[in-house]
């Protein structure tokens, strides 16, 4: 038969399948079946033609033993478990609002929204005054911008050039820290908007700064109506991670572990 010949390369439906769900990563039967039927002449041409192309190329290396002790085929043999297990999950039933709210409450600090500040500021240079000039320069400038009562739109008119922004919207605390450093991030976050009142001086590892703070929102919690959706999706991650863990744990589960005596955790005291 054609099929015990290690030289014949069977292409049938089984089989095409089957190459469409690997490439895919999904093993959904229906859906192979569908994209294998909504294929043009041509384009079932191509897959018989990749499906030909990396048969044979295999049944090469198997040939030449290059399978054999090769840790990257090891680990490409182990994602395709992984993905079985994926696969075999099946589509997860709808869960109830009741069994949704109970996984939010469980996992709600991945929810929280994080504090946001909106600023602009203005920039005085350490390495072309120095440390202790450029305070003075911004020191100066603090008192003329709070005595003409400067808006946002006029910190351009003050101090020097910045290597990012001048203003900032609604940033969270590490998006400010990774400009300014954790030192003048955390005096930003103390600040509360006070009818365009000038703030400083505050040091980065740039220079020295006078910040304008705008808007400051504090953390919160969402309601679960706000976050539904993505509770939803988070909350069928966490079944897809459990039932593949319980596959593979099913599978290890089917061998004995033979571990040599050196290896064997020290017994407790």
């Amino acid at each position: 038969r054609a099929d015990d010949d290690p030289n014949t390369i069977r292409v049938d439906r089984a089989a095409l399948l089957e190459f469409i769900q690997l490439r895919m990563r999904a093993f959904d039967d229906a859906d192979a079946q569908a994209r294998l039927a909504s294929f043009s002449p041509e384009a079932l041409a191509d897959v018989v033609s990749a499906y030909v192309r990396e048969e044979a190329l295999y049944r090469s290396a198997q040939a030449l033993g290059l399978g054999v002790d090769d840790y990257v085929i090891k680990q490409r043999l182990v994602q395709k478990m992984e993905y079985m297990a994926e696969g075999m999950a099946g589509e997860p039933a709808i869960p109830s609002d009741t069994v949704l709210c109970d996984f939010y409450q469980r996992h709600q600090e991945e929810y929280i929204e994080p504090a946001q500040i909106s600023f602009t500021h203005v920039f005085f240079s350490a390495s072309r005054h120095g440390e202790e000039k450029a305070a003075e320069l911004a020191a100066d400038a603090l008192i003329e911008l709070n005595l003409r009562h400067v808006p946002l739109t006029g910190a351009t008119g003050f101090g020097e050039r910045f290597p990012y922004q001048v203003n900032y919207v609604e940033r969270t605390r590490d998006d400010v820290a990774g400009h300014f450093g954790p030192e003048m991030t955390d005096g930003l976050f103390k600040l509360e908007p006070n009818g365009g009142q000038w703030h400083g001086v505050y040091t980065s590892s740039f220079g020295k700064h006078l910040v304008l703070l705008t808007k400051s929102v504090s953390a919160r919690v969402p309601e679960f109506t706000e976050v539904r959706s993505q509770v939803l999706q988070d909350f069928r991650a966490e079944q897809l991670r459990e039932h593949k863990a319980g596959f593979i744990k099913r599978i290890i589960g089917e061998y004995r572990i033979d571990l040599d005596a050196d290896l064997q955790p020290a017994a407790a005291p």
